[in-house]
């Protein structure tokens, strides 16, 4: 019985530390902040660009402290890092202007720098006009996240279960028609949110998109080392679409073949280029 109690008071004492460890964990992180952001207004970029990584990799990363990073990578001149960060916090947090500010700033200075290298080249590199059901879906899966549809899916089924229970409990005719009728709207609407809210998290969760990460590379035409050149060179910040994997004899992966648009595709080294899932 003595034993017994024994757990219970220790099990009491746990539960009562566990929100003061979420307190200290929590100013820890604030305070890491706060030095990185004392270290990017003196302008030393390199140091803050440690702390930052240091904060995320102990306490987590988030949106804000993505998009402060890649403020960083910015002001220290590596447009290829300060793109990761801005693509990944936009997955994060898709529809803020912040972001989305800062991605069409790089993708400007990016683009530029790859006309300025690509001399007589330089039109192979304007990206493909999307096409219709391309706009439609980066409007549903990147402008939009998965939490914001499951919010609607939510919302919708509340309205659902209020429509039903109308025509269920109403004895006016006309309420008792719309409630069935709006009941059926609202089932059409819940499985359309609940549907879309899917389509965002895979594109969330989507591995097929990267950035180069070198300061300048060149596509080849075989996943070999000094392979023969596609085409123009590109800067690092350009973003690519994942199209096949090679796989060396560990199962880890020794070349992507990628795709700038559909004029200019070829192989590139894990060792240059980024996921922006990882």
């Amino acid at each position: 019985m003595k034993k017994n109690k024994h757990i219970i008071l220790l099990l009491s004492v746990i539960m009562l530390l566990l929100p003061l460890a979420g307190r200290a964990d929590t100013k820890d992180a604030i305070s890491g902040i706060l030095v990185a952001d004392s270290a990017y207004n003196a302008g030393d970029y390199a140091g803050a660009i440690e702390i930052y990584e240091n904060v995320m990799e102990m306490h987590g990363v988030s949106a804000s402290s993505l998009f402060n990073l890649g403020n960083c990578y910015v002001k220290a001149g590596n447009m290829g890092r300060a793109r990761l960060c801005y693509e990944k916090a936009r997955r994060l947090d898709p529809g803020n202007k912040e972001i989305e500010n800062n991605l069409a700033y790089i993708a400007s200075k990016v683009n530029d720098a790859n006309v300025a290298t690509a001399g007589k080249d330089k039109e192979l590199l304007a990206q493909d006009v999307p096409s219709f059901f391309e706009s439609v879906h980066n409007s549903v899966a990147v402008e939009t996240s998965s939490d914001s549809w499951a919010i609607l899916a939510a919302m919708a089924f509340a309205l659902l279960i209020g429509a039903v229970a109308l025509y269920i409990f109403s004895r006016n005719v006309a309420l008792r028609k719309a409630g069935f009728f709006s009941s059926i709207a609202f089932l059409f609407f819940t499985v359309v949110f609940i549907a879309l809210s899917f389509v965002a998290a895979s594109e969330f969760n989507s591995d097929r998109e990267g950035v180069v990460t070198a300061y300048r590379v060149s596509l080849l035409k075989t996943p070999e080392a000094g392979g023969k050149s596609t085409g123009p060179t590109l800067n690092q910040g350009t973003r690519l679409t994942v199209e096949e994997e090679q796989l060396d004899s560990s199962g880890e992966v020794a070349w992507y073949k990628v795709r700038l648009n559909s004029r200019v595709e070829g192989w590139i080294s894990p060792s240059d280029y980024e996921l922006i899932s990882d």
